[in-house]
């Protein structure tokens, strides 16, 4: 085994990872049709098991809705569940044209420029695809999906809710990162350009996901639980709709509540305006009037909505295994960092290095884990890169006098690190070139796209746009001695 053959398994392996929570695949392994069914299965069992959740289709007007960088692909899993269910019934002839599983509408809020390979299906099940976010961040296009969302939730699914003497109504969900920027409706008076800009300046501080989530709750009509109340919230108490909601994680410890800000999720917390102010005090950001007002006007939703479900459908976890699965196939002594690696990119790109140097033992190793590291860049600095190409150079800078087999990737799984066209970093110590100097200026001003572009562009990972999932970053190292 060599350095050359290390440099292209580690891309492997990290695509491993990806195809595991692939739409289809997820699916398949989560949720099973049968006989009028909808069955889901715990995260960690199989379809061979006991459901962890069932509901009946039967009898069902059936809606979608979605938003998030993973949706695309989970509705077209499902979808094409729903496609093989019918086919198989009607090659059975068991059922009616009247008995086909059916969505009488749906609609998706997807990032800008993800694929649309299946348009025919999507057509065929009346499922309407909106674009935003472009960047990850909330635009007019974002707003007007989550308007007509809103729109589409009142004056279809209640409104048939009511009307409809003997049936229920389901409405199904997808939600997963990115879902913050795709379902975005501020509350007025707040503007969306004084929303980003308080976000933004968050992020530059160091913010996490999970504090920034806190904050955005607050300033948000549909987050923290609020587009649920919507769709479920009724005079009487009672809801004629049941609400299920599958949700892909890509936060530690997956809090299904801050998941694009929990927009299905009811959070009891009791006091969500005091939290936010702390962490705006936290990382001394100075906001306006109006977002205080704003802020404080966000209070704790206290219904009951006995008809809503959430699960968890996907997280880092499974995209870790899959990729460590890989590697150990390759021959690789596999190493687990766990799925909980955080804090100052530059820090943890530094840690990682220490701890392949300081191993020692003769074989070929793979170190292999996930999470989310975060990037305090100071106001000064108006530097472009991302998370995972500033762990790349700190653990550039720390085995750049290394002359040992070492290979070490950082890359995001949803294909795009910060706002950058890239998914992160792969660097081979013994082949990249040399640039101390200008690695520490690009380290210290927080520009490590331009240093990896300019001076060393093939270790960068393109996966030509969106990948179409989302559940945080992987991150693996290789090592081989004596060999």
């Amino acid at each position: 085994m060599s350095s050359p053959n290390a440099s292209s398994q580690i891309i492997q392996i990290y695509k491993a990872g990806i195809d595991a929570v692939k739409g289809e695949r997820l699916i398949k392994n989560r949720i099973k049709l049968l006989d009028d069914k909808l069955l889901v299965y715990d995260l960690n069992s199989t379809t061979n098991q006991q459901p962890a959740f069932e509901c009946e289709l039967n009898n069902r007007l059936i809606y979608l809705i979605g938003a998030g960088k993973a949706v695309l692909g989970l509705c077209e899993g499902f979808l094409n569940a729903i496609e093989f269910y019918n086919n198989e019934q009607q090659k059975q002839q068991q059922t009616q044209e009247n008995d086909r599983i059916e969505i009488e509408y749906g609609l998706l809020s997807v990032p800008h420029s993800i694929p649309v390979v299946n348009k025919r299906l999507f057509h065929k099940y009346n499922i309407d695809i909106r674009f935003g976010a472009k960047n990850n961040l909330p635009d007019e296009f974002a707003l007007n999906s989550t308007r007509l969302i809103l729109d589409f939730i009142e004056n279809k699914v209640k409104v048939n809710a009511n009307a409809a003497n003997n049936k229920q109504c389901l409405l199904i969900s997808f939600i997963s990162g990115g879902g913050s920027a795709l379902l975005s409706l501020p509350k007025s008076p707040l503007s969306l350009s004084e929303k980003c800009e308080l976000i933004s300046r968050l992020a530059k501080s160091g913010c996490d996901i999970n504090e920034l989530n806190r904050v955005r709750r607050c300033l948000s009509q549909v987050k923290g639980g609020k587009l649920a109340r919507i769709a479920l919230a009724s005079d009487d108490g009672s809801s004629k709709v049941q609400m299920l909601n599958f949700i892909a994680s890509d936060i530690i410890g997956d809090p299904l509540n801050l998941i694009a800000s929990g927009p299905t999720v009811i959070d009891r917390c009791e006091n969500p305006a005091e939290i936010a102010f702390q962490i705006l005090n936290k990382y001394k950001i100075d906001v306006s009037r109006t977002i205080r007002e704003v802020i404080d006007d966000e209070k704790p939703i206290n219904e009951k909505l006995p008809s809503l479900t959430n699960v968890l459908l996907v997280n880092n976890l499974i995209a870790i295994r899959e990729a460590q699965k890989y590697a150990s196939s390759l021959g690789y002594k596999v190493i687990d960092m766990g799925t909980n690696i955080s804090g100052e990119a530059s820090n943890v790109g530094a840690e990682l290095a220490d701890v392949v140097l300081r191993h020692k033992e003769r074989g070929a190793y793979a170190w292999i884990g996930g999470g989310e590291t975060t990037v305090t860049i100071p106001a000064q600095f108006k530097g472009v890169g991302g998370r995972c190409q500033e762990m790349a150079l700190a653990f550039y800078l720390k085995t750049i006098d290394c002359d040992e087999n070492i290979v070490f990737l950082a890359a995001g799984t949803d294909g795009q690190d910060g706002p950058t066209p890239v998914a992160g970093c792969m660097i081979d110590v013994k082949k990249v070139a040399k640039l101390k100097e200008e690695a520490k200026i690009a380290l210290n001003t927080h520009i490590s796209y331009e240093f990896w572009s300019k001076h060393i562009p093939q270790a960068l990972i393109n996966t030509n746009g969106p990948t179409g999932v989302n559940v945080m970053d992987v991150y693996c190292m290789i090592k081989i001695n004596g060999y």
